[in-house]
């Protein structure tokens, strides 16, 4: 039988896990997307999980064997980066990567209709005519809008726990997820499987009853891809952004307060007049 190109891409990447007894090594998924960036077939991969569960460190290992210059050239987006600055990073970029640092802040369900999510679905579809890929971070995949999720994104990666804490340097496990490659159905990767669900034991019994999934990727240790100097880069320029932002919100709280203090004492000084006049026509 003659497979497809996806189909036939697919099934290289489920060999080599099973040759691999089942652990997904970092560098299959960048050989993966690759492959589907030179086939130009949409080339996204989101990595969920909670909050330090080593998200951001597996976004930038992926990034790195995809592009050695990505991170050095700053191709990532933050939380509190404007949507524009996404865009233009797709619209001149060919052949390489963008890493979304919080994927919600673009691709919230609740903002699917709005026109700055509209011309970045257009974007998308730009990004993969100039074969670039995509890898974004998230909480949970099932917070991005569908135009995003089931039509674009080909991978989930979920983060599910840390372990041997001590340990100096950060290790992470979790789960690879293909969703169904042909169809851009609701609940692509299944994730609606795992509700209810409320031990690490369960969820680990209900993905490997899953067509979509593929296996447990382990992250024990990015620096021996991600450089020292890579990793401050990351570090000061999430950090700078934070502090932009906080500086920012401080002054336009602070106009605020100057407004309502200002608005107060308007206030203060009518009521002032108020009592001046009724005393004045009491005492008379």
């Amino acid at each position: 039988m003659t497979y497809g190109i996806l189909e036939r891409l697919i099934k290289h990447f489920e060999q080599k896990v099973i040759d691999n007894e089942g652990v997904v090594d970092i560098r299959y998924v960048a050989e993966f997307v690759r492959e589907l960036q030179n086939h130009e077939y949409d080339a996204h991969v989101v990595i969920m999980g909670q909050n330090g569960s080593g998200k951001s460190m597996l976004m930038l290992a992926l990034m790195k064997l995809l592009d050695p210059n990505s991170i050095k050239e700053n191709k990532i987006v933050y939380a509190y980066d404007r949507t524009s600055r996404l865009i233009s990073i797709l619209k001149d970029m060919r052949d390489g990567v963008v890493g979304i640092d919080e994927a919600k802040k673009f691709f919230h369900y609740k903002q699917s209709m709005t026109t700055e999510q509209i011309v970045l679905t257009n974007m998308i579809e730009y990004a993969r005519e100039n074969r670039n890929a995509v890898v974004s971070c998230t909480n949970d995949v099932r917070r991005l809008n569908n135009n995003y999720r089931n039509a674009k994104v080909q991978m989930v990666i979920w983060l599910l726990d840390r372990y041997d804490e001590k340990e100096e340097r950060l290790k992470s496990y979790g789960l690879v997820f293909i969703g169904n490659p042909a169809l851009e159905e609701e609940d692509k990767f299944q994730m609606n499987s795992f509700m209810n669900l409320y031990s690490f034991e369960s969820i680990r019994l209900v993905a490997e009853s899953l067509p979509t999934f593929y296996g447990y990727v382990f992250l024990e240790d990015i620096k021996n891809i991600v450089s020292e100097e890579e990793l401050r880069i990351y570090q000061e320029n999430k950090k700078k952004g934070i502090m932009q932002v906080a500086t920012e919100y401080l002054e336009k709280l602070s106009k605020k307060e100057d407004g309502d203090n200002g608005e107060k004492n308007e206030l203060d000084a009518v009521v002032e007049k108020i009592k001046k006049r009724h005393f004045y026509k009491f005492s008379e």
